[in-house]
């Protein structure tokens, strides 16, 4: 049996600032975003569990009180500069960086039958984790556009750096930096008025969060144990797409075939 009540608050912003120069096409942007989310779980949790691998019953039982705390920041901006090559292309130029921040706080008390309140710490279910991860990509893209062709290609180069440390309770640290190369192509085809083709090729990166990486046991399921690794590494994922659609304005309809 168990009960879990959650609270939590989130708050994001985002300012940003454009600039057209005289010349069409020449822009220069810049964008800062900031969010903050915290969240507070408690957790009643008791167990009763029987098993008899012989002729004998054995039965144990848990009786405990969890308390997790956590919050974490991010800020990150971004800055975009864009030139007209001849008449249909554009060149752009970007520089992002990201730090976050995240804080989990874990605490489980076991049933102490002598005082009849749960102040029994146990350790093996208690952590306090901090991570960081910081990264800095700067890319650089290619942008055709006409009536009937429209196609973007781009490459970024990104380093990222994963900090993470466990200061309960034994105290660790682990630091890894990753460099990555991330590509993307972008094609719309207009096949005529009513039908348009279009296809792209994406890739990201994206850091292990802090509960994957916080070492503590979650006994939620006492039949399933789990636990983080904080040996993890970040993500590469790359992403396929094509689709085409179609579009009946006569009949207001939209038909889409895609694959991804």
């Amino acid at each position: 049996n168990q009960s879990v009540r959650h609270t939590g608050i989130n708050f994001s912003n985002d300012i940003l600032y454009q600039h057209k120069f005289l010349k069409k096409g020449r822009t220069i942007s810049v964008n800062l975003t900031t969010s903050v989310n915290t969240r507070k779980s408690a957790a009643d949790l008791f167990t009763m569990n029987t098993s008899q691998p012989d002729s004998i019953i054995l039965t144990d039982s848990i009786d405990q009180k969890a308390v997790v705390k956590s919050i974490g920041y991010t800020i990150s901006g971004s800055v975009v500069y864009t030139e007209p090559v001849k008449k249909f292309g554009q060149f752009s130029i970007t520089y992002t960086p990201s730090f976050t921040k995240s804080i989990s706080d874990r605490t489980t008390n076991n049933f102490d039958t002598l005082t009849g309140d749960y102040i029994d710490l146990d350790t093996t279910l208690s952590n306090r984790f901090i991570n960081h991860y910081i990264t800095n990509k700067l890319g650089i893209a290619y942008r055709y556009n006409n009536k009937k062709i429209n196609w973007t290609i781009g490459v970024g180069g990104q380093h990222a750096l994963l900090q993470s440390d466990q200061t309960f309770p034994e105290i660790f640290s682990i630091n890894k930096s990753f460099w990555s190369v991330l590509p993307n192509v972008e094609f719309n085809y207009k096949l005529s008025k009513t039908d348009n083709l279009r296809f792209f090729y994406r890739t990201s990166t994206n850091p292990p969060s802090i509960t994957q990486l916080q070492d503590v046991i979650d006994n939620s399921n006492s039949l399933m144990l789990t636990s983080g690794n904080p040996d993890l590494k970040q993500t590469f994922t790359q992403n396929i797409g094509l689709r085409v659609g179609r579009t009946n304005t006569d009949k207001a309809t939209n038909l889409f075939v895609f694959v991804n």
